[in-house]
Order: structure tokens, then sequence, then C-alpha cells
């Protein structure tokens, strides 16, 4: 763990998923969220890049929800937006999905 502007302890939750199909192909993309505290409501905010497909890559990118707490213990975080535009045909992907727990 890590401290993030003095909040105490941080953490970090991994995302990955696949890319809506858009102009018969779609991405996979993974990554870490920044860091950001624990124990306090928070987001992430996420950043990563597409794999290359039909030619091109697009930037994944936002802040995740809010922290959604589990009963277990541990929370996960809710994802989701629109790519960066690219392509010979330029074009973008949705995409969504929800970290893992930490």
């Amino acid at each position: 763990m890590n401290n993030v502007n003095n909040y105490g302890p941080s953490h970090q939750h991994k995302f990955a998923g696949v890319t809506s199909v858009n102009l018969n192909h779609s991405h996979r993309y993974s990554g870490f969220t920044d860091p950001a505290p624990s124990g306090v409501p928070h987001s992430h905010r996420y950043y990563t890049v597409t794999t290359y497909d039909d030619g091109h890559t697009h930037i994944v990118s936002g802040i995740t929800g809010t922290s959604i707490e589990l009963p277990e213990g541990g929370h996960y975080h809710n994802f989701g937006g629109e790519s960066s535009i690219s392509g010979s045909t330029p074009h973008s992907h949705s995409y969504k999905g929800t970290t893992g727990i930490s």
C-alpha cells in the first residue's frame, strides 16, 4: 500500500475487458487504476491502451464510480465510457465493467 496525499494507506484495482464491436472488430484492454485512499468512499482514475486490432489501438480512460462495499469485506468499482477515436475509418468503441475486488 502507498500513501495518497497523506490520506493514509492507498490501493489500486486491476481492470480488464473487451470493447464493443464496431466496424466488424473489437479490442481487449487491461490495466491497473491509479492509487486512491483506502477505507473511505472514493473513485480511481484509469488509463490504458487497447490491443492492436484492425490496424490500430484506442485509449480507454476515465474515472471509476464510487466504491461499492461487499458484505464479506472489500469493494469494487464500476467503470465505463467511450474509447478514443482511431482507425483508418475513424471510430470509437464503448466499454464497461467492474474492477477487481480490493
